[in-house]
């Protein structure tokens, strides 16, 4: 019996390991393309040339700083947009996209969002992360979140996020000149539906009945070569 034993000590693993999908990544920079990550100006995003921290937070989990054009260090500075009344009261620069899909509801995860010089995140068209008010500048961008310097990120909570098509989308504004540029990096964790999980593992259960039956067949016709020579 000690072969039916592993092949089920397996197939009690597959049924874990199914239970625990894959992570789906949430990266700026990872689609340079447009399909489902770009911007309301040129369609693509594209890498900008960085500040090293205290300036602009480095990624740590494979988030790149990027914007809709060239606009990093040594490169474009847009125009600014206008503050009236400790209110912002200009379109967004630019308003950038993310596209994913999850394939089941979202068990844990989440994304931090860094920006120069200030960011307002939208899911699904709703607001989930405002922005300061008022906006108050320190030396490179915003004062707090959600600005560009370590520790000025902005966490967005994806968990329990149904299963399907989601956008987020980042309103960024150019407040103070100089750089301009966004960064966000997370992920989020589906875990499958009952009905998926009692499909994987009826037919593993169903796999490890069929090895069963085999051993009992070969028990019965006299074992295996290697039983027989012993």
């Amino acid at each position: 019996m000690g072969a039916v034993r592993k092949f089920g000590l397996l197939a009690g693993l597959f049924v874990c390991g199914a239970a625990r999908a894959s992570p789906i990544l949430i990266l700026s920079g990872d689609d340079l393309t447009g399909a489902h990550e770009g911007n309301n100006r040129t369609g693509a995003n594209v890498l900008v040339n960085p500040y090293g921290p205290p300036i602009w937070a480095a990624p740590s989990r494979g988030g790149r700083w990027i914007s809709y054009d060239l606009t990093g260090v040594g490169q474009k500075s847009p125009g600014d947009s206008r503050i009236l009344d400790e209110e912002i009261i200009s379109p967004p620069t630019a308003v950038f996209f993310e596209r994913f899909f999850l394939p089941d509801a979202a068990g844990s995860g989440g994304i931090w969002v860094w920006a120069d010089d200030v960011a307002q995140v939208l899911l699904d068209g709703v607001r989930v992360f405002p922005f300061p008010r008022p906006p108050v500048r320190d030396m490179h961008c915003i004062v707090g979140s959600i600005g560009c310097q370590p520790g000025e990120e902005g966490f967005i909570d994806l968990s329990g996020l149904s299963g399907g098509e989601h956008t987020l989308e980042f309103r960024v504004h150019q407040l103070w000149g100089d750089t301009y540029g966004l960064m966000y990096e997370g992920s989020v964790e589906p875990i499958p539906e009952p009905a998926t999980f009692l499909l994987i593992a009826t037919g593993a259960a169903w796999a490890a009945a069929r090895a069963n039956q085999r051993h009992l067949v070969r028990r019965a016709t006299g074992g295996s070569k290697t039983e027989k020579a012993s």
